[in-house]
């Protein structure tokens, strides 16, 4: 419960910066931009946490980190097939994820 008070006021100070932004703010709208980033990269690491190691890793050093399948194979110990069918798995759950929180 705590968790979904601070994410409601995070939430609710992101609105009232954006209402600054549109109204000309322009410091309001750099601040707004950092927060947003903040709060979605949160919202992401959450849920990847919710993963098994073999699905959230591949996405991290793939779709995060930018490393390719054979880059992200010798890092995790896993053969290059089980990093892509990881990252298309892993998508596959994060979307189910979040779509149940809807």
């Amino acid at each position: 419960m705590e968790r979904e008070g601070s994410v409601r006021e995070a939430e609710d100070r992101l609105g009232r910066l954006f209402a600054q932004a549109l109204a000309g703010d322009a410091a309001a709208y750099r601040i707004f931009l950092g927060e947003l980033g903040a709060h979605l990269r949160g919202f992401l690491r959450r849920r990847l946490e919710r993963l098994p190691d073999r699905q959230r890793l591949p996405i991290v050093h793939m779709k995060l980190e930018g490393l390719s399948a054979a880059q992200t194979a010798r890092r995790t110990g896993m053969s290059e097939s089980a990093v892509k069918v990881g990252v298309h798995r892993g998508l596959k759950a994060l979307a189910v994820l979040i779509r149940e929180e809807r």
